[in-house]
């Protein structure tokens, strides 16, 4: 089998679109190209050599010992007085106010987001929940393991003398009769 369909039979096989090509070249070169190309290489080279070699530039004596002195005069002579052009046109006012209105942007969102963030502190949240509501989300919420482990963490020796220190017998019996804990049993 040629090389040429090999190449073929493998690209109808990966369903390229390359297959359906044809294997013709799409440029063409003129016949004896290259067999003329080093006379035509040479007749051009022979054609630069033809050329005179002399500088076709020149330039006027002393150039460049005077090149600076003239500088030096033209800029003497050029200075002129520079003017100031102050911007004092509404584009002034119109940057002054911008500047003035994203500095007020910047303070107000501040002062927003901190005073949002201190009214997010639990206590002054747990605060303003009156008693009864707390009563009742801790009754429906709440089942009776989250119950004893409440009530182990606050019976312990570190948290009970932290806590009833300060109070009497006599208080924490009127809490429990108030609350009907005393009725309820803990089994």
């Amino acid at each position: 089998m040629k090389p040429e369909n090999e190449i073929k039979n493998e690209l109808l096989e990966l369903q390229s679109t390359m297959a359906e090509m044809p294997s013709k070249l799409p440029f063409s070169v003129p016949d004896d190209y290259f067999k003329d190309l080093p006379k035509a290489t040479l007749q051009h080279v022979k054609a630069f050599e033809n050329l005179s070699k002399e500088n076709t530039y020149a330039l006027p004596d002393n150039y460049f010992e005077t090149l600076p002195a003239k500088v030096l005069a033209s800029a003497k002579q050029a200075k002129k007085p520079t003017t100031i052009i102050a911007i004092l046109g509404w584009q002034s006012k119109t940057i002054r106010w911008s500047a003035a209105a994203v500095f007020l942007l910047m303070v107000s969102l501040s002062s927003v987001l901190y005073i949002s963030q201190r009214n997010k502190n639990p206590e002054v949240i747990l605060s303003k929940i009156l008693l009864p509501e707390l009563n009742e989300y801790a009754q429906q919420n709440i089942d009776d393991y989250d119950v004893y482990m409440h009530i182990n963490t606050l019976v312990s020796k570190d948290n009970t003398d932290n806590y009833t220190k300060h109070l009497s017998t006599s208080e924490i019996e009127q809490y429990l009769e108030e609350t009907d804990f005393g009725q309820k049993s803990l089994d």
